[in-house]
């Protein structure tokens, strides 16, 4: 059965997952990984990653769409399949509407790309 909300289209986008904040209290780095996309939608994105992330996390994300400034979202991770095939980690995220992020923008880009396609 399938659960999506939205159309897909596949994409190989350049985004930046914030795992964990830095913090000066407790003087950890962050730790960010760069990743792919699988594809985009109008609610969400798929990533693949070289490792699990808990589901329910709520992520920074930095996303490097062509033809715009980069985007810096915040999203929850809704659901993750390991791929044997790969040994990566397939992880959906869900854009969340939060102040102080770039969500219009993120909103627009996407009208935008689905608009092309």
């Amino acid at each position: 059965m399938d659960e999506r909300i939205a159309p897909r289209i596949e994409a190989d986008t350049t985004i930046f997952v914030e795992l964990q904040a830095a913090s000066k209290a407790n003087e950890t780095e962050a730790d960010i990984v760069i990743c792919k996309t699988v594809n985009l939608s109008l609610a969400g994105l798929q990533v693949a990653l070289d490792k699990p992330v808990p589901t329910g996390s709520i992520l920074r994300l930095c996303l490097d769409i062509s033809e715009c400034d980069p985007l810096f979202v915040v999203a929850e991770v809704v659901w993750q399949q390991f791929n044997a095939a790969t040994g990566e980690t397939h992880v959906g995220f869900k854009i969340r509407r939060s102040n102080g992020t770039d969500y219009a923008a993120w909103e627009a880009a996407m009208a935008e790309i689905f608009a092309q396609n």
